[in-house]
């Protein structure tokens, strides 16, 4: 199977759980039970301490108040022009790499020794490999959400940046950095929540033409500014990763997760464990 959906439907959690129902309704005839959809729909299902600093606050109400005075939006037409262009000129590859479960457990060892996740070790070497400062990590908010009901689609994600300057060549050593450095954002509201803030916060007319505003021909300096800014639309120049855990299957001997190509990244690491083995899939350009 190969599903493709838009984010709007679901994260990468909530593709997983997707395709766990569908090969076990497939492969065994469990068929899934539906659940209810709470999704998130203002700042008021975030915690309160998580809102926008007072700088974001300031930039945001200005592109807001620029953009209204700019009085346009992107249409449908324009958008979609724009995407065709976009996709034949800015194409990207896929990799994927297999960890047997062998390799996997002698992995797992050494992070355990030195008290780091799975996943700090992954960003460390995606640092070190890339020679990246900076890796944008998506996070899952289910635990921390409300309105979120165990097995309903819908996004209840974010994401998050980990910036280590001087950094060590060392995966082990650095892992240690990242992981101090994962921890501290993950226990600060203001950062966990800061992308879904911003969401929630500017004119939707204005998300629109972030992108288009950044890397087409669409003359709007409000889009410009926050497509440049917050999302770092101007330039492909960055570097993330997606780990959706570990799954244990009775219908599935293999699966990987084609991690969506944002025009921000450079490089994007999807990543999947299915019965002790784990599959890392790379979108690149």
């Amino acid at each position: 199977f190969l599903l493709v959906f838009h984010h709007l439907l679901a994260d990468g959690r909530g593709a997983l759980g997707l395709m766990q129902e569908l090969s076990d309704d497939y492969a065994l005839g469990q068929a899934p039970k539906p659940v209810p959809e709470h999704l998130i729909s203002s700042t008021s299902d975030f915690p309160e301490n998580s809102g926008l600093s007072w700088i974001s606050r300031t930039l945001v109400k200005r592109a807001n108040k620029q953009w209204i005075k700019e009085n346009q939006h992107v249409t449908y037409a324009q958008y979609h022009a724009f995407a065709n262009t976009f996709l034949k000129e800015d194409p990207v590859r896929h990799g994927l790499t297999r960890i047997t479960e062998e390799n996997l457990d002698q992995i797992r060892r050494q992070c355990h020794e030195i008290q780091v996740s799975i996943n700090d070790y992954l960003i460390a070497k995606l640092m070190i490999e890339e020679n990246a400062s900076k890796v944008i990590i998506a996070a899952d908010l289910r635990d921390r959400l409300s309105c979120y009901q165990e097995g309903a689609l819908g996004n209840y994600s974010t994401a998050f940046s980990v910036e280590i300057k001087k950094k060590s060549q060392n995966p082990q050593i650095l892992a240690r950095t990242v992981h101090k450095a994962v921890q501290k954002k993950m226990l600060h509201p203001s950062d966990l929540y800061l992308i879904l803030q911003c969401y929630a916060s500017l004119e939707p007319g204005l998300l629109d033409a972030a992108l288009i505003a950044c890397r087409g021909d669409f003359p709007s300096k409000a889009g410009k500014f926050i497509g440049s800014m917050f999302f770092g639309f101007a330039a492909s120049s960055g570097h993330s990763i997606t780990n959706l855990g570990r799954i244990e299957s009775r219908s599935l001997s293999a699966a990987c997760f084609i991690p969506p190509a944002s025009p921000a990244m450079k490089k994007t690491l999807g990543v999947l464990t299915v019965n002790n083995e784990m599959y890392i899939c790379t979108s690149e350009r």
